[in-house]
């Protein structure tokens, strides 16, 4: 029972510097802060009656909400469908097979589950280590685990933010390991079953075999 895992680090950051200068503090500006505060403090007070303070302040909470959640969306991808990028790693990992000369797997429900559950326990206990293959198989079974950033530029892959991407940089990475190639194209295996389970900075997959 021969087992690999694929670690896919490597993200380039953008280094942030901190700049200090040392000056002497002018007060101006905030004196004349001060007294627009003043002034407009007045007005409210003198004609409350043709401001609605409470709607301004409700719409400003939505709009500076909707704001942050549209750049946090942006930012990390947007949720992933899990489902899609499940999907997309069957594909691409059969295509390699019949590359390879080796007939194409059939993806089976409870290998289905188990990935999935195991992949989901990587990522909730955050930790990244095989499972104990403990399901049931005729004769020989694999599995390959590998972890991609969510990020816009994944070394060897890219943007990792849309599900085709992110399912390309995990076979890519399964590929060009000997282990985990070993296990794609093995013709002994007939079933499979693929599971990943994503959080807000990274993607954990997990794909058994069966034979």
């Amino acid at each position: 029972m021969v087992k690999y895992r694929d670690r896919r680090y490597g993200r380039r950051y953008i280094r942030k510097h901190r700049h200090h200068t040392n000056y002497r503090k002018d007060n101006t500006g905030k004196k004349i802060i001060i007294i627009l505060l003043i002034f407009g403090a007045i007005y409210l007070i003198f004609f409350s009656d043709k401001v609605d303070i409470s709607n301004l302040s409700l719409n400003s909470s939505k709009e500076n909400k909707s704001f942050l959640e549209k750049i946090d969306t942006l930012t990390s991808g947007g949720e992933k469908n899990i489902g899609e990028i499940e999907a997309k790693i069957l594909v691409l990992v059969n295509e390699e097979r019949s590359r390879n000369g080796a007939g194409a797997l059939s993806s089976s429900s409870n290998l289905d589950n188990f990935a999935r559950d195991w992949s989901n326990k990587m990522i909730s206990q955050d930790f990244f280590e095989h499972s104990n293959l403990d399901f049931q198989y005729s004769s020989i079974a694999g599995e390959n685990i590998g972890e991609t950033p969510i990020h816009y530029d994944v070394i060897g892959c890219g943007s990792t933010y849309s599900e085709e991407n992110m399912a390309e940089c995990f076979v890519t990475g399964w590929i060009g390991s000997p282990g985990h190639h070993e296990n794609m194209i093995d013709k002994r295996f007939s079933t499979t079953g693929i599971g990943v389970s994503c959080d807000s900075s990274k993607c954990r997959a997990t794909q058994v075999f069966g034979g």
